[in-house]
């Protein structure tokens, strides 16, 4: 009689190996940029806009209640998308969370914390009214290169952001949009232009953000004109870090973007060297412009800005032994986009992703090693080898054990099953 394995045995063997690939497929850690929620105006006194300084009871430059909101809505959104990453209530080396040194930034930075950190019952510190626990956020030193505030000055940038904003395309499109300036000119009797856009752009559409003033926007002419301050808005920010062409575009990552996308590539390079036992999820709150600067940086800016608590998320994969890079917009509240670097594949491999990075690397910009990456980072060094099982390891060790466990069971069915069909042979025959 041949041994033959039970159909069940086979077909559990057969799923529990799909599933242990499927399962190395691991989150390992998650770098989140995000811009604050909707805030005051902060250029009324000097934008024609004064007016409207009364209306805003914590003064001017700071985040509305609706700016909170949304902030808030960020964080329960990340909590839900990387449930994985934040199971436990964040402590030291769970959550990292720094922010540029402005009061809009940190406030967005504390806001969407208590969204990403809900806290258990057990946890609650100040009776049952208060569902959030401080979790500490770091701050940017003004003393400190202030890398995530973007863009940084400079001789050299300087030199290239004059030559994009003085090109003949900026100059066509400055001209182009004489009708808005004009009006924009009635409204507030100060002359306005592609340079200067921003300190009346900022506020109106923070106007807009703020339901109980919608009125005022048709003292601007409406929503018409306020959609091309948008428009033009959209179009300064992206020059501030390219041109039309994308001529200069490497040549002002090199000083803007590619250094800050270098400082993540560092850390995710140290993340991925070390085993850990527990991924980290590390925030930063940034300005509206460091998001553009990145996005330019990436090859993805499509020239229209942000809108309020946008998120740049990149993801670190691990997959048997192997590392993959993926990033995703959100923009506002829109639908999550997966953004495709260059000619990298959208599961890009890690080493393809660096390689991309670091042609936006100026050669007098020094990189440091992998272990003080993850010390700027963690607070700590973290370059020591961690031999703990990782959570694939686990999961393989586990299948391999059912699949011996089921071996050796099957193994014991067939003799049993040959042992009594000889017992019954042999009986057949003394029966005779």
């Amino acid at each position: 009689m041949r041994l033959k394995a039970p159909r069940a045995v086979i077909a559990v063997a057969a799923l529990a190996n799909v599933l242990s690939v499927a399962a190395c497929r691991e989150l390992q850690h998650v770098t989140v940029f995000w811009n604050s929620g909707a805030y005051s105006p902060m250029y009324t006194e000097t934008n024609g806009l004064s007016f409207l300084t009364p209306y805003w009871v914590h003064g001017a430059g700071t985040m509305t209640n609706e700016g909170l909101k949304q902030s808030y809505a960020l964080g329960q959104y990340l909590h839900n998308r990387y449930a994985q990453l934040l199971t436990q209530p964040c402590y030291k080396g769970a959550l990292y969370v720094k922010s540029t040194d402005d009061d809009i930034a940190i406030s967005s930075a504390l806001a969407v914390v208590a969204g990403m950190s809900p806290i258990l019952q057990f946890d609650k510190w100040n009776g049952s009214d208060t569902a959030w626990r401080p979790i500490p956020i770091r701050v940017s030193s003004p003393n400190d290169d202030d890398y995530l505030s973007l863009p940084k000055g400079g001789d050299e940038y300087n030199s290239l952001r004059d030559k994009i904003f003085s090109s003949d395309w900026m100059t066509d499109y400055g001209n182009n949009q004489s009708d808005l300036f004009q009006t924009l000119y009635d409204k507030t009797k100060m002359t306005w232009n592609v340079t200067n856009i921003y300190k009346i752009a900022t506020d109106v559409l923070m106007i807009r953000q703020q339901p109980t003033l919608s009125l005022f926007s048709s003292i601007l002419g409406g929503d018409d004109v306020i959609d091309a301050l948008q428009q033009v808005y959209s179009i300064y920010l992206g020059s501030l870090f390219t041109d039309f062409s994308g001529q200069y575009t490497t040549a002002v990552s090199k000083l803007q973007g590619g250094v800050l996308l270098n400082r993540v590539v560092q850390d995710i390079q140290s993340r991925a060297n070390v085993s850990r036992t527990m991924p980290i999820l590390t925030g930063y709150s940034v300005p509206t412009t460091t998001m553009v600067g990145l996005l330019v940086t990436l090859g993805n800016y499509d020239w229209v800005a942000p809108d309020m608590s946008s998120a740049i998320m990149i993801e670190l994969y691990s997959n048997n032994g192997t590392y993959q890079i993926e990033v995703y917009y959100r923009n506002g509240v829109s639908t999550i986009n997966p953004l495709r670097i260059y000619e990298c594949n959208f599961s890009c491999p890690l080493e393809n992703f660096t390689d991309i990075a670091e042609r936006f690397l100026a050669a007098d910009v020094g990189g440091g090693s992998s272990s003080n990456a993850t010390a700027d980072v963690n607070g700590n060094d973290d370059s020591s080898d961690d031999s703990s099982i990782t959570a694939c390891d686990g999961i393989l060790i586990g299948f391999i054990s059912a699949l011996a466990v089921m071996s050796f069971l099957s193994i014991g069915v067939n003799i049993y099953l040959l042992v009594k069909a000889r017992a019954s042979k042999k009986s057949k025959t003394d029966g005779r």
